[in-house]
């Protein structure tokens, strides 16, 4: 058994990253539960986080398309500073 390097890990992380399948996000809408930016100023992701408050209403797939990944999407709502909705509106029955 071949022990695999961290280096080697890595590029297979890289590699599956690069095949995402974005195309489901389309219709998702991130919707903001912050109003300022949490992220340590003068950072990459701090600047990234800056487009959601810079762009509301957008669509996931639109942030995606400006430079916003998917690792920030799912830190930024493990850490609740956003949430995501389907942008549908739900019809509620009449009583």
């Amino acid at each position: 058994m071949v022990k695999k390097t961290f280096a080697s890990q890595v590029a297979t992380w890289r590699d599956d990253k690069s095949a995402r399948d974005y195309s489901a996000s389309g219709h998702v809408r991130v919707e903001l539960l912050v109003s300022e930016n949490p992220k340590q100023a003068g950072k990459k992701p701090a600047e990234r986080f800056q487009l959601l408050l810079d762009n509301p209403g957008l669509t996931l797939a639109e942030y995606y398309a400006l430079g916003y990944t998917a690792d920030d999407a799912s830190w930024d709502k493990t850490h609740q500073y956003i949430r995501f909705s389907s942008g549908r509106i739900k019809k509620s029955k009449a009583a």
